[in-house]
């Protein structure tokens, strides 16, 4: 495990006010291709990271390299962020309305995007995921 997983799972607790869950999920590198497989249904996709409320773990491009480059890291961030809502209960993929499935990714972009800041980073992607997510459940 990284020495500095736990202060990062802190972090994320402070600034999302959730509840401390005393432990870390699982987190596990996998290829790309089975990002895209799982994610995208074998599409080309720019999926790097994901987290499975069934098994409580957070999948992750295995090319992430979260010790050195803190914009990788921001993609376990938002994971954590998932984790956590996920232990508040807040997960129910079998009857969650595209619009709470919405809120729960916004408040992991605008986390995520914290991260970023406070670290110096730009936070483009973030902007353009929000305005992304404002539109997805239009159809």
């Amino acid at each position: 495990m990284h020495d500095w997983l736990p202060s990062l799972l802190v972090w994320v607790v402070a600034v999302s006010a959730y509840d401390d869950p005393a432990q870390l999920p699982e987190i596990i590198p996998i290829s790309q291709q089975q990002l895209i497989d799982t994610l995208c249904h074998g599409e080309n996709c720019p999926a790097v990271a994901y987290y499975d409320p069934g098994s409580q773990t957070i999948f992750h491009d295995q090319r992430l390299d979260f010790d050195e480059d803190l914009n990788a890291r921001s993609f376990l961030v938002h994971e954590l962020v998932h984790y956590l809502q996920d232990k508040q209960g807040l997960i129910d993929i079998s009857s969650m309305s595209c619009e709470q499935r919405m809120l729960l990714e916004r408040e992991a972009y605008l986390v995520q995007g914290k991260f970023l800041h406070q670290h110096g980073l730009p936070a483009r992607q973030i902007t353009l995921a929000l305005s992304i997510l404002e539109q997805v459940c239009d159809d």
